[in-house]
């Protein structure tokens, strides 16, 4: 950005590849390091090592760890000058692009890109708008190309590979290696036939429970859920009919295409299983028993093996069970045996409400973590109104920029090659007005505790301190997932607390707020 002065002053570099292999390979971190370093060195600025920040994602993301701490680096005034490789590194739009460089501008600090030099002229300003234009036009062709590729191979019959296929499926290849269609997969089509028998007479939740217990694979490798269960249950795949942008366009059927594929079951079948959806979606789930939620799903996870513990039944008492702990699941997953027995699930999910219960009641502790969380949530909320107003300052700057065009053009010439290059000018600047408009509507306040939201959360619990003891299972469930509290379970025969009549067990419990144990009043760590 401009010609840099002579003397000595300290820098920072941003390096950034868009994934863990283009990191590895082509022009990786480590050159870009290389490049710069020497490029700082030839110019006699200092490089700080804690003044050198990377990422390894998408160049249109903004909230890149970091990017974000160059930026509050930058903030501090640590730096004044920002050294970047090429432009594509820095941002992958132009609007990015501009509201970075607008809030470091603010912060005293000037980027200077060393693959293409850009002065700060109007010229210069010109040349980068055109480069970072051309950055995005080349992201977003890419994106369509592949789109376009994907709809018109759907069109002519075949399906388009990429990700994983459905559930029972496999990806059928041609000769050359490529897909060219769905075919049964010997090992888990059956399990999706049985699947859908099962549908027709037991519920979601109870299919779920069942194939978790059993180890039955999934596609991705994750855990068996009501959710995973349904999905399937709802794919008409199964039916014999691919649709090709089902996903992508979920409210927009005219844009599917449907592909004839083997089918897995009957019509009637289908039907069957969705009658019986449709009736259950409608009836009250029991809220006592076995048949209970599980308070904690998903929130538990194995110490031994870091899998996330499924939610199983035996006899009519629910568990919370690592699935590795049975020999065979652990086989077909391809994973060692992990020591973590079962967890008796009501048990666990009562301690884990004496916990939060605890400071719920505790009025003293639970305001330090409101007070904590509303800091934390501040802080976030002050990024993003620093770059609100970035955004407003860039549009002010395009606007001005647009009226000393329009005026310029006013007075060539009526069809003059100064008068086109004014127009096309002008054209470009309005569509960059347009992109900011939208980023600075589009960017929303961080989600968080206000404090008038700490404030409320307080009152709440003064109003209820007597009655947390009757709050049903599916309240005690939201609570759990609105504190985010999460559980690391560890089997310790030998200091661990019994949960069931054989097992003793550890568990390492945290949240988006300070939670208090009951028995001893120690804080736990943060979430």
């Amino acid at each position: 950005m401009g010609s840099l002065p002579p003397e000595s002053l300290v820098c920072a570099t941003y390096e950034r590849v868009s994934t863990n292999h283009q990191a590895e390979r082509g022009f990786s971190l480590f050159a870009q390091a290389e490049s710069l370093e020497a490029y700082a060195a030839q110019h006699g600025w200092l490089l700080p090592d804690d003044l050198r920040f990377r990422d390894t994602d998408s160049g249109a993301l903004w909230d890149l760890p970091g990017l974000q701490a160059m930026l509050e680096a930058a903030r501090q005034r640590r730096f004044r000058v920002l050294l970047v490789w090429d432009l594509d590194r820095f941002a992958r739009s132009l609007t990015k692009a501009l509201v970075l460089e607008e809030q470091l501008r603010t912060y005293g600090v000037r980027v200077h890109y060393v693959r293409m030099p850009v002065d700060d002229t109007p010229e210069g300003r010109l040349l980068k708008h055109q480069l970072f234009s051309i950055a995005e036009y080349e992201r977003e062709k890419i994106a369509l190309r592949t789109a376009l590729g994907k709809r018109q191979k759907a069109r002519n019959g075949a399906v388009p590979g990429g990700g994983k296929p459905p559930f029972g499926y496999r990806w059928a290849r041609d000769q050359h290696g490529r897909v060219s269609g769905l075919e049964p997969d010997p090992e888990t089509a059956p399990y999706a036939q049985e699947l859908f028998t099962l549908l027709e007479t037991q519920p979601t939740e109870a299919v779920a429970r069942l194939f978790e217990a059993r180890g039955v694979p999934t596609t991705c490798g994750g855990r068996w859920s009501n959710a995973a269960v349904l999905a399937i249950a709802k794919n008409p795949v199964y039916t014999g009919r691919y649709t090709y942008g089902r996903r992508i366009r979920p409210r927009d059927p005219e844009s599917w295409v449907t592909i004839p594929v083997p089918p897995l079951i009957s019509e009637a079948q289908w039907r069957r299983v969705q009658e019986q959806l449709a009736h259950r979606r409608h009836q009250r789930r029991p809220a006592g028993g076995a048949d209970a939620p599980y308070l904690l799903q998903g929130r538990l996870t194995c110490a031994h093996c870091g899998g996330q513990l499924a939610c199983t039944e035996n006899n009519g008492v629910r568990y919370y069970t690592c699935l590795r702990h049975f020999p065979s699941a652990a086989r077909r997953q391809g994973k060692p045996w992990c020591p973590l027995p079962p967890v008796h699930a009501g048990e666990v999910e009562a301690t884990a409400w004496a916990l939060v219960s605890a400071t719920l009641l505790d009025r003293e502790y639970l305001a330090a973590a409101l007070a904590a969380v509303t800091e934390r949530t501040h802080e976030q909320a002050r990024q993003v109104a620093e770059r609100r107003e970035a955004i407003a300052r860039e549009i002010a700057r395009q606007r001005s920029r647009l009226e000393r065009v329009i005026a310029e053009r006013l007075d060539a010439e009526p069809g003059s090659e100064a008068e086109r290059a004014l127009r096309t000018l002008a054209s470009q600047i309005e569509q960059t007005i347009g992109r900011l408009t939208a980023e600075l509507e589009a960017l929303a306040p961080p989600d968080g505790l206000t404090a008038a939201a700490a404030q409320d959360v307080l009152a709440f619990v003064d109003e209820v301190t007597t009655g947390l003891e009757a709050a049903t299972p599916q309240e005690r469930r939201e609570l759990f997932q609105l504190l985010q509290l999460r559980g690391v379970v560890r089997y310790d025969p030998e200091h661990g607390q019994r949960y069931g009549r054989k097992h003793r067990f550890s568990i390492e419990w945290d949240a988006a707020i300070r939670l208090q144990r009951g028995d001893n009043h120690s804080l736990l760590c943060w979430a």
